[in-house]
């Protein structure tokens, strides 16, 4: 078995490709999305320190190449730095990748499968791909708001014309695999090609490997992954949550029963890491209640919240748990009434995912599925719409958002975090920029730093900016937990994979484990020491079997039959035996085998009878058996060990001779 890790240096790992069996699965096709800062920077300190931050991008592209998406260079050398923010995307390095030769696109959740259109539509993949059926539609949304930003909504006319400018340093973007965004017909057409599966459900490949997806618990439709070949299980772990206090369905740990492989990745990563004393369960709740404190302190002095972030996933938890902070402070959400608050959610998809996820009742957890049995919605949100406590800001527009009343002090979710230069985040900033007591909060855990976000936001934005991470996300600690109880008391090796810069050193010598770490573009090879397989058989055959009495022991049975063995479409059958040539090798097999451990001393005591004494026999006690050396003029000798007894000899006569005295030796015994 082999693992490679896809994904760019200095780029989240979450993209592997994995050969077993002569198979091969690529897991994910993320999309790493990075922001391109204007060069009219207010004073020369902070054009230098975007330079540090960015230093893949030195000059401009004018034109790229639309029918593979990769960014080209200037062909007339002009260099125009862009007038505002503006971002550019790549996706897991595929370039020594046979895309034809993929078997399989296993997706494990929304955020890592946004790179999917530009394999599908411009590499030319055209295999299976398994995900969720919430996983898809969310994935649908954020592709769309994607394009919506930073795209076109349809392709231009002719593929090979140049059609926007895009910003790069380096030698050269599309050496680094930056690209453009795709469109809005290709990402649909690419979201058409996925199979909506579920968890638990059996997906058979080429009859040889089955692939099982289990909840991740990270967000609604989140999976992680089994595939099953034979006596092999290796089990993939991404964006997992141990959490009870989120709405998706609980992680479902099943995956790692019998596993013989688990690779984890998209873990939480906390730095420097010092074993089981970091409560990272208190941590995160530190987290939270630091968030409610600034969002309470704002509205009670009347003014206003921004939110950036992705229009699904937690922000269906944060809207309820917000709610609930403030009715603590004597302030209600809801549109009954002026004095009561108002939420919005600003973004071109966000009615469509505030809808679709209320109809997501499966993929969430017990208590959110009974509610679908009764006149209410399984997640708050889709009663403040009713109610007016919610409201839908759909445009991008900031003239057309001005025309909407917008009552304040109220708390606002944006889309794309990523960029703050453009859209409904840039509008409602602009408006409240003048003072330090409106508050913008970033909780998305792959948000960069404050000193680089403040660089897309307009001059003299007096705004609070705080950066407060939720992350659900295993920790190491977790996944430590996870093995000890799932996987360190199993008698196989079970070879634990991680990112290198998580590996858990202080691990190596704990239990049945065999740790190993990767990075990106480094090949990683298993030795799972197939020496199992599973074998079928057919109705004829089995039906002519009969149980016998194991000989030496009682309570055991055993059912002697023979078949001749066969392969077709990777599945081995036994059938009955079809020719007399086949029998009459059926039957010398049996005269040359036993079926239990002689003991030694009745062995040579029943010799001694025969006429061999004890003193010419010679035997050599090793490891793991037993030789008996006969004299030397017999040329033979009896090699016992716990699962086999094998007699060597020169002749045919002194075999079937020592056979016989072998076989006396376990009937007497039994």
């Amino acid at each position: 078995m082999k693992v490679q890790c896809l994904d760019r240096q200095n780029s989240p790992q979450n993209c592997f490709l994995i050969k077993l069996r002569q198979l091969t699965i690529l897991v994910n096709c993320p999309l790493v999305i990075s922001s391109l800062l204007p060069s009219n920077q207010d004073d020369h300190d902070q054009q230098q320190e975007t330079q540090t931050q960015i230093p893949d991008f030195a000059a401009v592209l004018s034109s790229y190449v639309e029918r593979q998406k990769m960014l080209v260079e200037d062909p007339v050398g002009q260099s125009n730095m862009p007038s505002e923010a503006t971002c550019v995307f790549s996706i897991p390095d595929l370039s020594l990748v046979d895309i034809h030769a993929i078997d399989c696109v296993l997706l494990t959740g929304t955020k890592h499968m946004l790179g999917l259109p530009f394999l599908t539509e411009y590499l030319g993949y055209k295999g299976r791909i398994l995900a969720t059926e919430s996983s898809i539609e969310f994935a649908s949304q954020l592709m769309e708001e994607l394009v919506l930003y930073h795209g076109q909504t349809t392709s231009s006319a002719s593929r090979d014309t140049p059609s926007t400018s895009m910003a790069k340093t380096g030698s050269s973007a599309s050496d680094d695999g930056w690209r453009s965004i795709y469109t809005l017909r290709d990402a649909r057409s690419c979201i058409n090609k996925i199979q909506a599966v579920r968890f638990r459900e059996n997906i058979t490949l080429f009859s040889t490997m089955r692939i099982i997806p289990y909840s991740a618990g990270h967000s609604l439709g989140s999976a992680n992954w089994s595939l099953e070949a034979g006596y092999e299980k290796v089990a993939i772990l991404s964006s997992s949550s141990l959490s009870t206090d989120i709405h998706p369905a609980p992680c479902d740990l099943g995956v790692l029963t019998d596993a013989k492989v688990v690779i984890f990745s998209d873990l939480v990563n906390n730095g420097n890491y010092d074993g089981m004393e970091q409560d990272d369960i208190e941590s995160l709740s530190a987290s939270k209640n630091k968030l409610f404190s600034y969002v309470g302190r704002a509205i009670r002095s009347r003014h206003n919240v921004i939110f950036p972030l992705c229009t699904s996933g937690i922000v269906y938890d944060l809207i309820p748990e917000i709610r609930q902070y403030l009715a603590t402070m004597g302030i209600e959400v809801g549109g009954e009434d002026q004095s009561q608050l108002t939420m919005y959610m600003a973004s071109p998809v966000a009615d469509k995912s505030l809808q679709y996820s209320n109809i997501c009742g499966e993929w969430m957890t017990d208590q959110h599925q009974d509610m679908m049995y009764v006149p209410e919605e399984p997640l708050i949100h889709g009663e403040l719409l009713a109610k007016g406590g919610l409201q839908v800001i759909k445009s991008m527009d900031g003239s057309m958002i001005g025309k909407q009343k917008i009552k304040e002090p109220c708390i606002v979710f944006t889309g794309d975090y990523r960029n703050l230069s453009k859209g409904p985040v840039k509008w409602f900033i602009n408006r409240w920029k003048s003072s330090s007591l409106n508050v913008c909060i970033f909780i998305e855990p792959d948000t960069p730093p404050l000193h680089v976000l403040a660089q897309s936001i307009t001059r003299n934005c007096e705004m609070t900016l705080l950066r407060i991470p939720i992350d659900h996300r295993l920790t190491l600690g977790q996944v430590h937990e996870l093995l000890e109880r799932h996987c360190a008391h199993t008698a196989a090796a079970v070879h634990v994979l991680f990112p290198k810069f998580q590996g858990p050193d202080q691990w190596t010598n704990y239990g049945n484990m065999k740790w190993k770490t990767y990075e990106s573009g480094e090949v990683i090879t298993i030795d799972l020491q197939h020496q199992w397989e599973r074998i079928a058989v057919t109705e004829k055959l089995a039906k002519s079997m009969s149980i016998r009495p194991f000989p030496l022991d009682e309570g055991k049975f055993y059912a002697p039959f023979s078949g001749i063995l066969s392969l077709h479409d990777n599945r081995l059958e036994l059938s009955p035996l079809l020719s007399v040539r086949h029998h009459e090798l059926i039957e010398l097999h049996k005269k040359r085998t036993l079926f239990s451990e002689p003991r030694m001393k009745q062995l040579v005591d029943r010799l001694n009878q025969l006429g061999i004494p004890s003193s010419t026999l010679d035997i050599e006690v090793g490891e793991s058996s037993v030789i008996l050396q006969l004299p030397s003029d017999m040329n033979a000798r009896i090699i016992v060990s716990h699962q086999s007894t094998r007699i060597e000899a020169s002749d045919e006569k002194t075999r079937s001779f020592l056979r016989d005295v072998v076989l006396h030796n376990i009937v007497e015994l039994a």
